[in-house]
């Protein structure tokens, strides 16, 4: 490993979103609980490097008929935020360390 978990941390402490998806299921009536790592921007090339770093699927929000440039969103659920969140853990400054160790506590 070199450089690329560090600065994708980086780019997920200045661009990024972490959440916890919820939601009841019709069936069972259980909760089920989802981590979810977004990171937002508008150079696809920075996104396109990322998700070959720590995986994700990419969205294009389409501004086209506006002023704003097209901006895109790389998107990580589940195991593959679990597993990223863990990657970049290490490497993390902020408050978002300890709301990190919190969403995998949920999810050993």
């Amino acid at each position: 490993m070199g450089w690329e978990v560090p600065w994708t941390a980086a780019l997920i402490e200045g661009e990024g979103c972490l959440s916890l998806h919820v939601w009841k299921s019709k069936v069972t009536g259980r909760l089920s609980f989802t981590p979810i790592v977004t990171i937002y921007n508008t150079e696809i090339e920075l996104l396109q490097f990322a998700k070959k770093v720590i995986g994700g699927h990419l969205l294009r929000i389409d501004k086209s008929g506006t002023r704003c440039k097209d901006q895109y969103h790389l998107v990580l659920k589940g195991d593959t935020a679990k597993i990223a969140l863990q990657q970049i853990r290490p490497y993390i400054q902020s408050k978002r360390k300890r709301r990190i160790s919190k969403l995998l506590l949920h999810f050993p």
